[in-house]
């Protein structure tokens, strides 16, 4: 995804808050830092609907135009010269916002987090934490069991209230796989992959999968260098991730095989010539 309405961009992720005299401080600069604080004291407790100020009957129209109205108002890339230093604060706070977008713009997600909140799983401000946790593993491991049945459709089912419950990255990472493997997967589930493992790899530990899908993804895509470095990443997570040596060691037969038949390719050449 791109665009400035949609992702972070990757340089705004990399800033770090510097000190900042007070003198060199736009007078607004302290009323800013109160709101993007409280802001992060109360999003993380908020459900979805609430994050973006909709009401639960909202739209997915509704809730991606609220996303747009919040995004031009605490987007990092506002936060520039003097404001540099909030930058890591607002990157947070757009993360959120975003995070709740995705899920309540997108059909699917959206039907598998309205029925957590049905169940009573999740409320308005963020429930019982140890029970959704504990929802979550459950649901996480009912996932698996269907993937292993080849039940496509129920893991997804069972992933997506896994990440309504909890946004983790072995989740977000679970319901991608679920959907890559799904050979009855509509035609936007490619795109809804590429959103789950960017939500994915945003969180503090995306986990082996993570890295696993985005390098077949990238395989698929002819990327062969970057999918190389994922596998690897995902090894680094996990060593002893079978699928993801597997796919190195293709890889690396292929850029042998290559270079032996450019070599031939020449040596043929050769011979034409003369």
């Amino acid at each position: 995804m791109t665009g400035h309405d949609d992702d972070p961009l990757p340089a705004a992720a990399a800033v770090e808050a510097a000190p900042v005299s007070q003198d060199a401080l736009p007078p607004e600069a302290g009323e800013l830092e109160a709101q993007l604080d409280d802001l992060l004291r109360r999003l993380p407790r908020q459900d979805h609907f609430d994050r973006l100020g909709l009401a639960r009957g909202a739209t997915a129209e509704q809730a991606r135009a609220a996303f747009v109205g919040l995004a031009r108002q605490w987007h990092p890339d506002r936060f520039a010269g003097p404001l540099q230093a909030f930058v890591p604060k607002a990157q947070k706070v757009f993360t959120l916002l975003r995070d709740a977008r995705d899920v309540l713009g997108d059909a699917e997600a959206r039907r598998g987090y309205l029925a957590a909140l049905e169940k009573g799983t999740q409320n308005d401000v963020g429930g019982d934490v140890v029970g959704r946790t504990e929802d979550a593993k459950l649901s996480s491991r009912k996932a698996e069991v269907y993937l292993k049945k080849r039940d496509y459709a129920a893991a997804t089912a069972e992933y997506r209230s896994a990440v309504a419950l909890e946004e983790s990255g072995p989740y977000l990472a679970g319901l991608a796989w679920s959907l890559l493997l799904d050979p009855n997967r509509g035609a936007d589930a490619r795109d809804e992959v590429r959103r789950l493992l960017q939500r994915a790899m945003n969180t503090k530990k995306p986990g082996e999968r993570a890295f696993y899908v985005a390098g077949i993804l990238a395989k698929g895509d002819g990327d062969a260098a970057k999918a190389e470095q994922l596998f690897r990443k995902c090894l680094d997570v996990d060593e002893d991730h079978a699928e993801a040596a597997r796919e190195l060691r293709l890889l690396e037969m292929r850029r042998g095989g290559a270079r032996g038949a450019a070599s031939g390719a020449g040596l043929f050449d050769r011979f034409k010539r003369k």
